[in-house]
C-alpha cells in the first residue's frame, strides 16, 4: 500500500544513501546536485576570467602596449596557473569526483579576493560545498547513479567560459581606453 494516506511519511534525510536505488538517489539529491553545478559554473567563469587576463597580460608585455615592468610576466604566469586550477577543479566538481570537493572548497575561499562577485559568491559556494548532503554526492554510489540515469540538465559550462573571456577582454579594453584618455 504505497498510497496509504494514514501512513507516516518517510523522511528522506534520514535514509542512508547506500540503501537507495539509482532513481531514488538522484531524486533525493536533486537540489544538492543543482547547487554543485551552480558552484561549478562560478568556477568556470572565474577560471576563464583569470586565463583571459593572464593571456592579455602576455599580449600587453609582448607588444608593450603599456609602460610596465618585467614583474608582469610573473603575474601573467600566476593568473594562467590559477585559472587552470579553477577549470580543473570545476571539471572534477561537475563529474562529482571524490578528489574535487576539498580543492573546490579551498578555491571558493580563495575566490573571495575577486571583488565584487567573489566577495558575494565565495561564502555561498563554500557553504554549499560544506553541506553534509553534498558530501554524499561525491561517492562511487552516486557516480554510478549519475552514469545510469544521465544528466538532469545540460551543463552549458561553455557559456560561463565565454562570459569570463568576454569579461576579461572588456576589462582590458576599459583599461586601454582609460590609458589613452578616451574617457
Amino acid at each position: 500500500m504505497d498510497n496509504d494516506p494514514y501512513r507516516t511519511p518517510t523522511v528522506d534525510a534520514l535514509m542512508n544513501p547506500e540503501d537507495l536505488g539509482t532513481q531514488d538517489l538522484r531524486d533525493r539529491f536533486k537540489r544538492e546536485e543543482m547547487a554543485v553545478l551552480a558552484v561549478g559554473c562560478f568556477f568556470y567563469f572565474i577560471g576563464s576570467v583569470l586565463i583571459g587576463i593572464g593571456l592579455l597580460d602576455f599580449i600587453i608585455m609582448e607588444y608593450q602596449i603599456f609602460d610596465i615592468t618585467f614583474h608582469w610576466y610573473f603575474l601573467g604566469f600566476i593568473l594562467l596557473v590559477a585559472g587552470s586550477l579553477y577549470l580543473i577543479t570545476d571539471y572534477g566538481l561537475r563529474r562529482f569526483d571524490s578528489w574535487a570537493r576539498v580543492p573546490a572548497m579551498i578555491a571558493s575561499v580563495a575566490s573571495i579576493i575577486f571583488l565584487p562577485i567573489g566577495f558575494l559568491a565565495a561564502p555561498v559556494c563554500f557553504l554549499l560545498l560544506k553541506n553534509n548532503a553534498v558530501k554524499d554526492l561525491f561517492t562511487p554510489e552516486y557516480q554510478t547513479a549519475l552514469v545510469a540515469e544521465g544528466e538532469i540538465i545540460n551543463h552549458y559550462g561553455w557559456l560561463a567560459v565565454l562570459g569570463g573571456l568576454l569579461t576579461s577582454v572588456t576589462l582590458f579594453l576599459l583599461i586601454y581606453w582609460k590609458s589613452k584618455g578616451y574617457f
